[in-house]
């Protein structure tokens, strides 16, 4: 269950900067733009395996991670889920359901304690009415997410296992990694099941790309995160 928690400690300054962090040059969001969204919605606390969002809700809003990780699942036909993506700070989702006034194609957990910014569809279409660079904004954001979509049609459509999850991984590794003093990078609440969901894999093979790439030095397997040590070689895997 979702609980309110005091906006006023959280600035737009803050959140820009999440976002700019989090999101590719097209997808960044002004800190003006933020205050309004700021001043219109709803900062929400999310306690770990709630629900945030679903196909079944009445109101349809657009989100920003403000901390914490969130879960974007659905299900197939025999009701096994099927993990699209996790969302860490600075992430945002929603934009779409938003733009089109109908129900979301997939569900929203809380994978950690998470606080999400939510607003609403109404506040959105405002916004774009009235502000040029919020429209501008909109259309980068849906650029970069069909070009997302494109990418792992692709890697679905044309690629082996092993190139399937080394993109997967690269793709987490560039826009939700933890980076440490070192410069290693952690992928933070990603076990192998979860991988295993997102690539639409059974668990067996996942896990024994997963080995091999840790006998290769590639990444290093601990429990409930994946670390890499070596992304030029999933990018190698890649392009071969």
């Amino acid at each position: 269950m979702a609980l309110e928690f005091d906006a006023n400690k959280t600035s737009a300054t803050q959140i820009a900067a999440l976002v700019a962090a989090a999101s590719s040059e097209n997808e960044h969001l002004s800190a003006p733009i933020i205050e309004t969204l700021l001043n219109n919605g709803r900062i929400l606390s999310v306690t770990k395996d709630c629900q945030i969002s679903g196909r079944s809700d009445k109101d349809i809003c657009f989100y920003i991670v403000l901390s914490g990780s969130v879960r974007i699942s659905t299900n197939n036909a025999d009701g096994r889920e099927f993990v699209l993506s996790y969302f860490t700070a600075g992430s945002m989702w929603g934009l779409r359901p938003c733009l089109m006034n109908e129900s979301r194609s997939h569900d929203t957990f809380a994978e950690t304690d998470v606080s999400v910014l939510a607003v609403t569809n109404k506040v959105i279409y405002q916004l774009m009415r009235d502000d040029a660079h919020m429209m501008q904004a909109v259309v980068k954001i849906l650029c970069g997410r069909v070009k997302y979509i494109s990418d792992a049609i692709e890697q679905f459509a044309i690629h082996t296992t092993q190139e399937q999850i080394a993109w997967r991984l690269l793709e987490l590794y560039e826009s939700h990694g933890h980076q440490s003093d070192h410069g290693v990078t952690t992928l933070q609440h990603i076990s192998q099941h979860s991988l295993a969901a997102m690539v639409g894999k059974s668990r067996q093979s996942t896990n024994k790309v997963l080995k091999e790439f840790e006998r290769d030095g590639i990444i290093n397997i601990q429990y409930n995160q994946i670390t890499i040590t070596n992304p030029q070689a999933l990018k190698a895997i890649i392009e071969k």
